[in-house]
C-alpha cells in the first residue's frame, strides 16, 4: 500500500472544532426513560431515593434541566434531535444482548412503558427515537446508517450512564468519524468520582463542553432569515428555500429568493440605488459598505459584503491593527444583512441602511460580531426566564469651526433655543427612520446635548437605533456645517 494516496489530517487539525453547522449536527439523549430514571420503578425497583441520593439528585436537579436547554437550542437551529431507549423488539426480551441479558437483566419489553423518555423531556412529533438492546448504540441499531442519510458531522452526546452507555457511544462515534461533543453537565453517573473519571477517558475521543458553550455555538451558529424576523411575518420549509408567508387569512408557499427580488425591486422603484450595510466594530467606529441594488443579484445580496476580520482589532486612532491582536489581515468575514433590519436614510435618499452578522465562512456568526454576542445574551436570558428592557441615552458635543456652539449650564432652555432648527431636524429624521426620541436637554459640558431613546423589550432593535440615531446627528451636523463628538459626561 502506498502511504502516499491515504487521505491525511491537514497539519494543526484538533477534535476542538465548533460546531460550524447546525444542519449538520445531531442531538443524542442516551437512555433517559422512565425504566433508568425514577426511583423505585424499573431498574431501580426496590431502591429508594437515599440510596442512590447523588444519582437521583443529579438526574432531576442538573442532567434533565440542562437536557431541557439544549434540545430548545438544538431545535431552534435545526439540529437534529435523536432519542435511544433501552427497549427490547421483542415481549421476552430474547434479542437483548449477552451483557443486557448478564446485567440485572437490563430488559424492557417492547412497548412497554419502561421505554418511554421522561415527560419533562419528552419528544417532540419529528424527533427520532432509536431502541437499543446494547451498551453502545451503535451496536445494535441502525443509528450510524441513519446518521449518514441525515449527513450529520457533529455528534453532541448526552444522557445516562456517563461511563457505561455514553461512553461506549463516544468511543464508537469518534472511531466512525464523527466529531464528538459530550456534555459534562448533561450526563449523570452513580458517583460523581465515576462521572469525573468517564469524562477524563473521553476526552481522548472527543470535546467535553458545558451546556450553556453548546447552547451558545448552537445559537451564534445560525443567521436570522427573513423567516425568523418581523420583515414580514413568515415560516421557512426546512431545506428547500421556500417560505410560508402569511397575510391576513391567506397562506402562500414562494421561494425566499423571489421575496428578496421583491423587495429589491421595490426599493428600485422608489429611487434607491445603494443598500449600505453597516456594522459597529468592538471599538464602537461605524463601518459598511454600499453595495448597488441589482435585482440580478439576489444570491450575491444574501452572501452580504466582505469584511477583513481585522477591522475589529483595530484601535480608535486609526486603521493601524494592534501588536497584539489576534486577528488576521487576510481572513474574510462575511457582513450578513438582517432584512428586519432596514432602514431609510431621509437625509440620503438614494441609499437605506441594512444592519447585518458578521460570519465565517460557512454561515455560523463569528465571535468577534457584536450583533452576534447581543444575540446570544438575549437568548441566555430568555433561557433563565429573565425579562430585560432597555433605554438609551445619547450624549455629544456640537462645534463649529472648533469652537463650541453653546456654553451654558447643564439643561438650559437657552441651549435649546439656540439649537432650536438642529434639534427638531434630528427629531423628525429620526421618527421616519422608526427611532422614538423621548427627550432632547442639554449636557454639563459646552456645546453637548443629551437625547434620551424610548424603553424597549426588543433590545436588538434599541441596539440598530443607536447606530441609527449616531448616524444620523453626524450626517445631520454635517449638514450644518458642524462638527460633532459623541463624548460622555465630564468627570
Amino acid at each position: 500500500m502506498d502511504i502516499n494516496n491515504l487521505k491525511r489530517v491537514p497539519p494543526g487539525s484538533s477534535r476542538e472544532v465548533e460546531i460550524e453547522d447546525s444542519g449538520r449536527c445531531a442531538l443524542l439523549v442516551i437512555d433517559v426513560q422512565e425504566y433508568c430514571s425514577v426511583p423505585g420503578v424499573g431498574y431501580h425497583k426496590g431502591v429508594s431515593r437515599s440510596e442512590k441520593q447523588y444519582f437521583f439528585d443529579r438526574v432531576e436537579s442538573v442532567m434533565v434541566p440542562n437536557i431541557e436547554r439544549l434540545l430548545k437550542a438544538a431545535r431552534k437551529s435545526e439540529a437534529e434531535v435523536i432519542f435511544t431507549v433501552i427497549e427490547s423488539l421483542t415481549k421476552d426480551g430474547r434479542d437483548s444482548s449477552l451483557d443486557y441479558k448478564l446485567s440485572g437483566p437490563l430488559l424492557v419489553p417492547k412497548g412497554s412503558r419502561m421505554g418511554k423518555v421522561l415527560e419533562r423531556i419528552e419528544p417532540s412529533e419529528d424527533d427520532i427515537i432509536i431502541p437499543k438492546t446494547s451498551c453502545s448504540v451503535f451496536q445494535s441499531t441502525n443509528l450510524d446508517y441513519v446518521l449518514r442519510n441525515l449527513d450529520i458531522k457533529f455528534l453532541v452526546v448526552v444522557g445516562q450512564l456517563t461511563n457505561q452507555c455514553v461512553e461506549s457511544a463516544v468511543r464508537d462515534a469518534a472511531d466512525l468519524g464523527y466529531l464528538v461533543t459530550v456534555v459534562e453537565d448533561a450526563c449523570a453517573a452513580n458517583e460523581q468520582s465515576i462521572h469525573e473519571g468517564s469524562l477524563v477517558n473521553m476526552s481522548s475521543f472527543a470535546r467535553v463542553k458545558s451546556t450553556s458553550e453548546i447552547v451558545g455555538e448552537l445559537e451564534r451558529e445560525k443567521v436570522p432569515s427573513l423567516s425568523e424576523e418581523n420583515f414580514v411575518k413568515l415560516s421557512s420549509t426546512r431545506n428547500t428555500g421556500e417560505i410560508e408567508c402569511s397575510t391576513g387569512n391567506q397562506n402562500s408557499i414562494i421561494k425566499e429568493s423571489d421575496l428578496i427580488n421583491g423587495v429589491l425591486f421595490g426599493l428600485k422603484l422608489a429611487g434607491v440605488k445603494y443598500l449600505r450595510h453597516i456594522m459597529c466594530d468592538n471599538s464602537s467606529q461605524i463601518r459598511g459598505k454600499a453595495l448597488k441594488i441589482s435585482t440580478s443579484n439576489v444570491q450575491g445580496f444574501k452572501r452580504g459584503v466582505g469584511i477583513v476580520e481585522a477591522v475589529m482589532g483595530l484601535p480608535l486612532c486609526g486603521d493601524v491593527l494592534c501588536e497584539e491582536s489576534t486577528t488576521d489581515l487576510n481572513h474574510m468575514l462575511t457582513l450578513v444583512p438582517d432584512l428586519s433590519s432596514l432602514t431609510p436614510v431621509p437625509y440620503s435618499t438614494t441609499n437605506v441602511n441594512v444592519y447585518g452578522y458578521l460570519c465565517k465562512k460557512g454561515g455560523r456568526i463569528s465571535d468577534f460580531c457584536p450583533r452576534g454576542f447581543l444575540k446570544r445574551m438575549i437568548t441566555a436570558a430568555s433561557d433563565l426566564n429573565l425579562g430585560v428592557a432597555m433605554g438609551v441615552e445619547i450624549e455629544f458635543q456640537l462645534m463649529n469651526g472648533g469652537s463650541y456652539l453653546d456654553d451654558t449650564t447643564w439643561a438650559s432652555i437657552s441651549a435649546l433655543d439656540n439649537l432650536d432648527s438642529f434639534l427638531n431636524e434630528l427629531d423628525s429624521t429620526l421618527e421616519k427612520q422608526g427611532v422614538e426620541v423621548l427627550q432632547i436637554h442639554a449636557e454639563s459640558a459646552p456645546g453637548q446635548f443629551e437625547v434620551v431613546l424610548g424603553h424597549s423589550k426588543d433590545l436588538m432593535k434599541i441596539a440598530d437605533n443607536i447606530l441609527t440615531t449616531r448616524q444620523t446627528i453626524r450626517a445631520l451636523a454635517t449638514k450644518n456645517n458642524f462638527q460633532v463628538e459623541f463624548t460622555s459626561k465630564p468627570s
